[in-house]
């Protein structure tokens, strides 16, 4: 059943589709950029976990741009080197628009939130799979090991992506959130699902996927109030596939007009 917050949800996925259905019709440059996840070097990264990376097919779009952000050691770093990328190709009369998978999610929301004036012509950004509210699985030792001994994965639990000063609500333009819930086979055979709170995908919780702003024990992206900004794409319920078989999905949605 959907709660009043869920219902507000269900009201923006309209209007999110839309947003992200929409053609431009002017002539600046339409720039498309992309995020990978934990444990990747940048977006066409072939050892990146997760189904092939490819840029997105849309006749609107004249310039791909795969963001060199190592997620192998450090958040920070990863955050600044995005904001560098924006800084070059989001200034002027370019439009920008953003595409990222797992704690990528994490990685655009939070330079949108703290840098995000800067760029007033980036339009909006596409998470799937997304780490923003942070995975509990970082506080154990399961994150390092499903990413090959990653360093960087005890940066990203919930108590990290949801610290005290981090304004999530602060995002100046529009984040769209899908997800999966999928059997993760090959996260310990599906045993990080009892770790994961509510109808995961194995690796990230719907809290985090979700952009809600409280953690809890939810089912799908229309249960609970989100972050200022925040809104679930296209469909509630998601896609019925693990964390690293959505990597691209919000390319296939975009490219088709529905998930």
């Amino acid at each position: 059943m959907l709660t009043v917050g869920g219902m507000k949800t269900l009201a923006t996925l309209v209007l999110a589709a839309l947003a992200l259905a929409a053609i431009p019709t002017h002539a600046d440059a339409q720039t498309m950029i992309y995020v990978n996840g934990l444990g990747s070097t940048h977006w066409l990264d072939g050892n990146s976990k997760g189904s092939t990376p490819r840029n997105a097919n849309l006749s609107w779009i004249n310039t791909h741009v795969d963001v060199w952000a190592d997620q192998r050691y450090d958040h920070q770093q990863a955050v600044a080197s995005f904001k560098a990328v924006l800084d070059q190709h989001c200034m002027g009369t370019n439009w920008c628009y953003v595409m990222a998978y797992s704690n990528g999610g994490a990685v655009v929301t939070e330079a949108m939130s703290v840098y995000g004036s800067r760029w007033p012509r980036l339009s909006w950004a596409f998470t799937t799979a997304g780490n923003q509210g942070g995975s509990e699985l970082a506080d154990l030792s399961w994150m390092s090991e499903l990413f090959g001994g990653c360093d960087m994965a005890d940066e990203i639990a919930p108590s990290v992506h949801r610290r005290p000063g981090f304004n999530h609500n602060a995002m100046p333009a529009p984040v769209y959130n899908v997800g999966g819930d999928g059997w993760c086979w090959g996260c310990g055979a599906g045993a990080t699902h009892a770790i994961l709170p509510g109808n995961d995908d194995g690796v990230v919780a719907p809290h985090s996927t979700w952009s809600y702003s409280s953690r809890g024990s939810y089912d799908h992206g229309c249960q609970s109030t989100q972050w200022s900004n925040h809104y679930t794409a296209y469909r509630c319920d998601g896609v019925g596939e693990d964390h690293f078989k959505v990597k691209t999905q919000h390319i296939q949605c975009l490219e088709s007009g529905g998930c």
